[in-house]
This record gives structure tokens, C-alpha cells and sequence, in this order.
């Protein structure tokens, strides 16, 4: 057997294995073409053209709008994002490029901390960490320039003091602060450092101050955490730990305190209130409102809500689908009364935002014997666009996973896509649709070949050759040490023993149970297994 001495990762390109990349603009919504900073509008035109508008204008009623930028994509609090992947700063009346990151297609922003969602689906973050809201091992005051926290990212939201992100999959994790219910998980199954799966098979998600919502593929909205912020004297009861669904027929949903905005598939916009008590009668906190009467329809044919601003704050922005920017203010009414609001035109032209759509998922005949964790992986990785069938119904688990396409695979979800020929491998000839696969997978130093220079991308890879890759790959990823008291078997080849620990350490593959053939060829089905627990993972 040719022992693998390093490995790297690797660039895709059509072969056997039927692996694509997946459009980059096919998997981010963008939720606000429009937004409210301390009083001060900003929105973006059909001609991608990005304005703002002056609060006293607003008051005044003098709608003169004034322009920032040219060729802006979608923006986020205080920030702006370029077609071509560059971030700007907005501060009232002027913007100024920041040059910590490029290739940028998503940024979510909120008072502590800022996600970005790369091209590559790489999702990093900056600011402060000290409540994990950055998801990543080690606490620090504060990141000053990006950090990476995943691959495989559909979208990421953020509130005050949490993170939650759905990835291309349609699982969410969230991070951060414990309090308010804001995870979504009970708090015995809390660990510190380490994103937690809530939920799976969602299309979008949404943040508020101290609460999170998901929408799944059958557009039901699912809540937790509470809508009162860190409200003084804050019930338990007015807290909602774990998710549970809320409102069907959902496109969107804005958050406030004590209510929430939620637009629904037909284009009807609606003011909730944030739980079952606040409609049978339950006083609002902080502003005295008696939603009793909810939920009540605003107005109709509306594309979307803008993300909250404030703590305080009762006003957002409305996009209606002709065009049309309309502020929403929700002024209290008398007690016991549905509350009053006003809608008033700001300016129109404003560019629509786009709609969350699922993962198509795929019904691979021949795996239905298989077990549901394998099911499960495939399924999940297929709807990630990591992998795909070897037909429209055949997925063909039983069959050798070659050398060449492992490679391919793991470059696609640790987001390297970058061209490097051949690697000057004797064996890798132009014709071969691995050429730029085994060049990067040497650059990397993650599959960097044997020692008489081949890469032998047609051979099958054997178990214990995966799982060391795989486990290389994560310790790339995520920087993790090998504990001392981490065993291996005896048999284990030297060379393997530090990867087999760490895969074993990180759950990535039960050495009693799953590595009894190391040297035996490694299946689609099980390779996907596997792949699967390293996608979790990073």
C-alpha cells in the first residue's frame, strides 16, 4: 500500500463523479436593499445606485434624497457591499472603503460584531467575541481583522450578542450569548466555543435584538428567544427556549420589541404579536400596547421589511414590489385598541430584494436500504452542492471512491477554488478532468501524492487514507491539537497514527467500529458518511 505523506485541498472540475460548483448568488437571500441607521435611511435603486436620506428631512418632510456609491449589491447596518466584492463604511453623509476583506457578496453588521459571506460561501466575522458570538475556539476582547468561522454558508444573521446562520444543507447553528433563550437549544446541551445545530431543512433565517427566527422549505416560521430585549424584570414564560413554529405562509418576518412584522407568501404584510400571550391580551413591555386584537394586516403587494436598528425603536421600512419606499411607524393607541400607525412615502426606484428559495434535494433510489445516517449524509451533501449522483436517480453508494475525486470533494467544502496546474505530477496529463485538482491539492499540502511524483488520481482510496485526509482537513480548518490521551489501535501505520487520533478526538470516525478494514477500498456511500461529519464540523 503507497502511504499518502501530506494532503491538500483541491479545485473541481466536471468528471466522473458528477461534482459542480453551485452559483454563489443562488445561495444568499438578500434581505435588505434598505435600512435605518440612527434615524438616517439609506437604499439601494434599480440602477445600483446607493442613497441615503437625513432623519430631519424625514420629519421635515423634504424627501431629498442624496447619492453615496455607484454599483452596490445589498447592504447591512452601517455597511455597504460592492458587485464587485468590496465593503464600504457609511457614517451619515460619506463612505470609505475598508480593505480588511475582499470578494464579498453578504455582510450582516449589528452593535458588537459583523458577519461576512464570501463568494467562496466562507463565512467570517470581526468585532467582539466575548460572548463566542464570533464562533470561534479562544476568547478575545476583540477581532480586529476578519477571522474565518465556517465554509458552505447559505446566510448569517446576527443580533446583540448572537450569531445564527443557516448553511447551504438548510441546517442552522447558532453562537454567542446563552441568555434570552437566544440559541435555541436547552442549556444542558450548551458547550462553550462550539456552534450548535437547531434545526434542519430551512430556507432562511432572521435576527432580532435577544431573538432568532427560520423559516423551512414549506414557508413556517419558527421562533425563540424573546422579543423584549433585556427588559427589566423579564418573566421566564416571556422567554421561548427551543424552537417552535409560529406562523405559516412566511416570506419574512422583522423584529421588535414586544411585536413582530411578518410578510407573508402572498405579499401581505401583518403586525404579530411575539407570542400566544401577547394575543390573548398580554400588556406589552416596555411601551404599554395592548395587542389583544392581533394579528392585524398593514397593507398589501409588499417585497420586504428592513432589518431592526434599535432597541427602542417602533419604525422600519417597507419595500412594496412596485418600487416604492414607505416608512412604517407603529405609535401607541389607546388601551385595550389595536395600536396606531402611520405609512408614509419616502422615494421609489428602490431595487427589490431577493426570495429565499430551498435546495432542491434529490430521491436517490439506491440508497434506500442503506441506513439513515447514510441517507442522511447524502441527502444533506447533495443539497449543500458538495456532491452529486452518478444519475438523476442513482447515487450508486456501493461503488470505490477514487483518490482524484476525494480530493475534489473536500477542496469544494473547504471553499479553495483557486487554479494551479497539474502540480507537475508524471502521471496527471491535460485530458485528465482532474488537471487543476491535483496542482491545488499539492499547493495546500493536503494530497501532495507519493514519492515517485504521482498522483494516481484513478486509484481508490482506502479507509484509513479517507479518514486521514478528512481529519488533515479539519485540523487545517480549525487549528485543533491532538489530546494526550487519545489512543489508536496497534495496527495503525505510523504515518496515520496523529490523523486516526484526531478523527477519533473529533468525532469524526469510530476507530472500534468503523476502521476495522483500513486497507479495504472506501465507498461513495460511506465516504459521504464520513465527509458529512467534517462538513458539521467546518
Amino acid at each position: 500500500m503507497k502511504a499518502i505523506s501530506r494532503f491538500c485541498i483541491i479545485c473541481v472540475f466536471m468528471g466522473v463523479f458528477n461534482i459542480s460548483f453551485v452559483n454563489a448568488d443562488n445561495n444568499t437571500t438578500i434581505h435588505n436593499q434598505t435600512i435605518s441607521k440612527y434615524g438616517d435611511y439609506y437604499f439601494i435603486k434599480n440602477d445600483n445606485t446607493l442613497w441615503g436620506l437625513k432623519s430631519n428631512d424625514i420629519a421635515e418632510k423634504l424627501y431629498n434624497p442624496y447619492k453615496l456609491l455607484d454599483n452596490i449589491k445589498s447592504i447591512s447596518r452601517n455597511y455597504a457591499v460592492g458587485d464587485d466584492g468590496t465593503v464600504w463604511e457609511i457614517d451619515k453623509d460619506t463612505v470609505k472603503q475598508l480593505n480588511f476583506i475582499q470578494d464579498v457578496k453578504k455582510i450582516s453588521s449589528g452593535p458588537s460584531h459583523t458577519l461576512f459571506i464570501k463568494n467562496d460561501n466562507s463565512l467570517w466575522g470581526i468585532g467582539y467575541n466575548d460572548l463566542n458570538q464570533l464562533g470561534v475556539r479562544g476568547i478575545e476582547e476583540k477581532y480586529t481583522v476578519p477571522v474565518k468561522i465556517m465554509n458552505n454558508v447559505s446566510n448569517a444573521e446576527i443580533g446583540f450578542g448572537h450569531s445564527i446562520v443557516l448553511k447551504n444543507d438548510g441546517s442552522i447553528l447558532t453562537f454567542g450569548s446563552t441568555a434570552y433563550g437566544v440559541l435555541g437549544i436547552p442549556e444542558d446541551k450548551y458547550s462553550e466555543n462550539q456552534p450548535h445545530k437547531v434545526l434542519e431543512n430551512m430556507k432562511d433565517v432572521f435576527a432580532g435584538e435577544t431573538s432568532c427566527f427560520a423559516i423551512d422549505e414549506n414557508d413556517t416560521l419558527y421562533r425563540w428567544g424573546t422579543n423584549y430585549g433585556n427588559g427589566v424584570g423579564l418573566k421566564d414564560t416571556e422567554i421561548q427556549k427551543t424552537p417552535i413554529e409560529y406562523v405559516n405562509d412566511v416570506k419574512a418576518v422583522n423584529s421588535h420589541w414586544g411585536f413582530n412584522l411578518i410578510l407573508k407568501t402572498d405579499n401581505t404584510l401583518w403586525i404579530y404579536g411575539d407570542s400566544e400571550t401577547t394575543k390573548t391580551g398580554y400588556t406589552c413591555y416596555p411601551t404599554g400596547m395592548d395587542f389583544k386584537d392581533l394579528p392585524v394586516k398593514i397593507c398589501d403587494d409588499v417585497n420586504s421589511v428592513s432589518e431592526w436598528k434599535d432597541a427602542t425603536s417602533h419604525k422600519t421600512l417597507i419595500l412594496k414590489n412596485n418600487g416604492e419606499l414607505f416608512e412604517f411607524d407603529l405609535a401607541e393607541g389607546k388601551q385595550g385598541y389595536i395600536p396606531e400607525y402611520k405609512i408614509i412615502k419616502i422615494t421609489d426606484g428602490i431595487k427589490l430584494c431577493k426570495t429565499a428559495e430551498p435546495n432542491k434535494e434529490k430521491q436517490f433510489v439506491d440508497i434506500e436500504s442503506k441506513s439513515d445516517e447514510v441517507k442522511k449524509s447524502v441527502n444533506s451533501l447533495t443539497k449543500a452542492g458538495i456532491i452529486e449522483g452518478t444519475g438523476e436517480t442513482e447515487f450508486s453508494p456501493d461503488k470505490p471512491i477514487t483518490r482524484a475525486e476525494i480530493a475534489a470533494l473536500l477542496l469544494r467544502m473547504s471553499a479553495k477554488t483557486d487554479e494551479d496546474g497539474n502540480g507537475d505530477f508524471v502521471d496527471v496529463t491535460p485530458d485528465k478532468w482532474y488537471y487543476n485538482t491535483a496542482g491545488v491539492s499539492k499547493k495546500y499540502g493536503i494530497v501532495s501524492g507519493f514519492e515517485d511524483n504521482t498522483f494516481c488520481g484513478d486509484e481508490a482510496v482506502s479507509t484509513i487514507q479517507l479518514v486521514s485526509l478528512v481529519s488533515r482537513v479539519l485540523r487545517n480548518e480549525k487549528n485543533i491539537e491532538i489530546k494526550e490521551n487519545v489512543n489508536v489501535l496497534s495496527d495503525i501505520p505510523e504515518w496515520a497514527k496523529d490523523d486516526i487520533a484526531l478523527a477519533e478526538q473529533e468525532g469524526l470516525i469510530n476507530i472500534k467500529n468503523e476502521l476495522k478494514d483500513i486497507d479495504e477500498p472506501m465507498t461513495r456511500g460511506k465516504a459521504a458518511v464520513i465527509l458529512y461529519r467534517l462538513y458539521e464540523k467546518i
